[in-house]
């Protein structure tokens, strides 16, 4: 159980260093294993909203849903995004929430239906370029959950690119055009 400890810090801090994929590759070992708990099932569910695979982040929702100890209080976040990427699908457990304890994004969304996007707060760069590919590394802050975290960029910075913020799932963008 301490080796699964040790790899959920790891995951989180790739999670939240841009590093999704290489999260959700070390969450997949996890997941093969035989103590599984809802704490891995959770930070998979986040993971699959993260690289867009909604129908599979569904999947892990409706196992860890049935786990004793879940708590849907703690998650608001994850199952409010689960259910705005999945409108076809019933999350039933946002409807005895408390919306007062999660980040801006989802106490916005709750008030008034309006999924909010939020400007990425960039507070530093580094640029890597190799193999003809340009690479941009940003620091960033989120004006939801008021957390710093990392983004990653390839290719052209004139365009506008949205994506999630890898702590609360806020909706982001980065404006390069216009910055």
């Amino acid at each position: 159980m301490t080796e699964n400890l040790k790899l959920m810090e790891e995951i989180q801090r790739l999670r939240i260093s841009g590093k999704i994929q290489e999260a959700f590759i070390l969450i997949s070992a996890i997941l093969k294993g035989k103590n599984v708990g809802r704490d891995e099932l959770i930070e998979a569910l986040r993971l699959s909203i993260l690289l867009g695979e909604n129908q599979m982040a569904y999947d892990i929702y409706l196992t860890v849903k049935n786990f004793e100890n879940f708590n849907p209080q703690k998650v608001i976040e994850i199952l409010l995004r689960l259910k705005l990427s999945l409108k076809n699908e019933p999350v039933p457990e946002l409807d005895n929430v408390d919306p007062g304890s999660s980040s801006r994004w989802c106490q916005s969304y709750l008030a008034d239906k309006q999924d909010p996007v939020y400007e990425s707060k960039i507070q530093d760069c580094s640029i890597d370029c190799h193999d003809g590919t340009v690479n941009y590394e940003f620091s960033s802050l989120c004006l939801s959950c008021n957390q710093s975290y990392t983004v990653h960029i390839s290719r052209s910075l004139m365009v506008y690119r949205e994506f999630y913020c890898p702590i609360c799932l806020a909706r982001q963008f980065i404006d390069f055009f216009y910055a």
